[in-house]
């Protein structure tokens, strides 16, 4: 029985060897033209500008005044590393703003849903986060006298 097994194994191997098939593709090679380009001079008036300049202090302290009145906050904190980056505080809410090529980002979390405050000193600045109940949360980099400050207004 066992020859009759290994008659059969080796029978179909060797089919199997026989069975391959090789295929030759055929390409067409199409020859294309390739177009000549020649360089034109443009008068310098007409070149357009590759990028827009990006937003100057002042434009940026306006748009956090502006949402410093909505929100109705009274002190502002400004990022150390990311200069469009501030927190906003009021008695009420703390809004992170973030102000970037003219699209503003703003998280607002309510002073009475803060559920815990993180902070961190790193020689000279401060990482301070705020996490409220439903876990949303901001953070913001300080210097530490800031950072006390900063920590001192949150209730």
């Amino acid at each position: 029985m066992k020859r009759v097994i290994c008659c059969v194994v080796i029978l179909a191997l060797l089919l199997a060897g026989c069975t391959t098939q090789t295929t030759t593709l055929h390409k067409e090679h199409n020859k294309k033209t390739i177009p000549t380009v020649t360089h034109v001079d443009e008068p310098a008036n007409s070149k357009v500008p590759t990028s827009q300049p990006l937003e100057t202090k002042e434009n940026i302290t306006e748009v956090f005044d502006t949402y410093a009145r909505t929100y109705e906050a009274e002190k502002r904190f400004e990022d150390l590393y990311i200069p469009a980056k501030c927190w906003l505080l009021g008695d009420e809410n703390i809004v992170e703003v973030i102000s970037l090529d003219n699209v503003d980002n703003v998280t607002v979390i309510t002073q009475a849903s803060v559920e815990r405050v993180e902070h961190s000193t790193i020689m000279n600045f401060c990482n301070v986060s705020v996490f409220d109940k439903t876990g949303k949360s901001i953070s913001i980099m300080v210097s530490p006298e800031d950072a006390e400050k900063l920590l001192e207004l949150i209730k």
